[in-house]
């Protein structure tokens, strides 16, 4: 079934919907104008600027489904409630929220993708944002930009936040194929301003992972004096061009705050041990359900499942250094991305004796590779009785060779006779010193 027009006056009431796709050619995917609608299938506005979901005055929204926008936004709220269980993509934004007096609660439970920017926000009060998924500015609408700031950069999420608080939570990564993966305004009326992020993956931009607008301010002493900093809690900041964050008034970089909010953000320490291994940790928080540390803190890992062991860890961006307890340290690097999980299970069967290292660096590679390493010390043996058998054989080939040039065909059937005698005889000396070794 498909309607071709849906209008404000249609959704009335609390509306049901349950179709093989809805599709608008017109208007708007769904308008729901403080209204109550559901629809149980994708949601698809192909008409030029228009939204798959279009959600105001305290309307209350789920799509149990994929909403697109060939050329809006994928949802547009204004102080409402918008759930969308599956992916969203608009050729402009995938999602724009614009509160004034009224804040909107939106969840998405799947990927965020815009032509321009994945997430755009301008707030004069509480808005809460939820995204279990990737969120990705493109940079790559297929038509007109109707973006209500032609000067933005595209960034994965914008958020304009003039007063009140944003609260932002994103369990997958967030980026932007040019500057900025998140852009933050924070201003008009500095004190009232806050952002809280909460990003579990990695955030990366062209120019910068994170960049902080003080556009309000007179100045960076006034920006140091009367305005926020965001609280930002994230896995992991990519460095871009210009760095992991920027603190700016639009223009000027501001140094001290940029080196202020890069100092305080709170990375999020993985840690994933099979099933049945213990740990403690310390030297991290609790915070927001993660444990996080801050760049430059130690944290300390101690396995406490008994005959479990491991004689050496490594991380992607940090290197453990095992202590005399058998603990293993790593100090948190600028940007995060501690991931101690992919090293333990990479040498999680490594559960034999432990030597004690007082330094990462006097310690040997992981047992695997001493394995490899203890197979290479019977090569050589091997090897020399190849080239000893070798040497015989080249030199009867040789003699071969000699007695050709003579034109004597008995010679020559002689020759590849004692040539073919011979190589049986090497591979026979190689094969059984192998197998004699391989017994030992």
């Amino acid at each position: 079934m498909i309607f071709k027009k849906l209008t404000t006056a249609f959704l009335t009431g609390a509306v049901v919907m349950n179709a093989l796709s809805l599709t608008a050619f017109a208007q708007d995917g769904v308008v729901a104008n403080g209204t109550t609608v559901t629809v149980n299938e994708d949601v698809h506005a192909t008409g030029n600027n228009e939204q798959g979901v279009s959600a105001t005055a305290g309307a209350d929204v789920t799509v149990n489904g994929n909403v697109t926008s060939d050329t809006g936004y994928g949802v547009y709220s204004q102080g409402s409630s918008v759930t969308v269980n599956g992916d969203v993509n608009g050729d402009d934004l995938g999602v724009r929220i614009n509160d004034k007096e009224t804040g909107s609660d939106v969840n998405i439970n799947g990927d965020v993708e815009g032509g321009f920017s994945g997430v755009d926000i301008t707030t004069e009060t509480t808005t809460n944002v939820t995204v279990n998924g990737d969120i990705t500015g493109t940079n790559d609408q297929t038509g007109t930009i109707w973006h209500y700031n032609l000067n933005a950069d595209s960034t994965g999420v914008l958020a304009d936040i003039l007063n009140g608080e944003l609260n932002l939570n994103v369990t997958g990564d967030v980026s932007a194929m040019t500057p900025n993966g998140v852009g933050m305004g924070l201003g008009m009326d500095g004190e009232n301003a806050k952002a809280n992020v909460v990003i579990d993956g990695t955030v990366s931009g062209t120019r910068a992972g994170i960049v902080v607008w003080y556009s309000f301010a007179d100045s960076e002493e006034d920006a140091v004096e009367n305005y926020n900093r965001p609280d930002i809690t994230v896995w992991e900041i990519e460095e871009g061009t210009d760095g992991y964050i920027v603190a700016e008034d639009g223009d000027v970089e501001y140094e001290s705050l940029t080196n202020e909010i890069l100092a305080n953000v709170d990375y999020i320490i993985r840690v994933s041990l099979p099933e049945g291994v213990e740990y403690e940790m310390t030297g991290t928080t609790e915070k927001d359900g993660h444990q996080v540390a801050k760049e430059g803190q130690e944290v300390t890992i101690m396995i406490v499942t008994q005959d479990v062991s491991y004689e050496n860890m490594y991380n992607g961006s940090a290197a453990l250094v095992r202590n005399e307890d058998g603990s293993f340290t790593l100090i948190v690097p600028r940007g995060g991305g501690v991931d101690i999980s992919d090293v333990m299970k990479a040498i999680e069967t490594n559960t034999t004796s432990v030597p004690v290292y007082e330094t990462q660096e006097s310690a040997p590679a992981p047992a695997v590779q001493n394995a490899t390493a203890a197979v290479a010390v019977e090569e050589p043996e091997v090897m020399g009785a190849v080239r000893e058998d070798v040497a015989v054989e080249e030199q009867a080939v040789l003699g071969a060779r000699r007695d050709i040039t003579t034109g004597d065909v008995t010679g020559i059937i002689s020759a590849v006779l004692m040539g073919m005698s011979l190589v049986c005889g090497a591979v026979s000396v190689v094969y059984g010193r192998k197998a004699k070794d391989v017994e030992v």
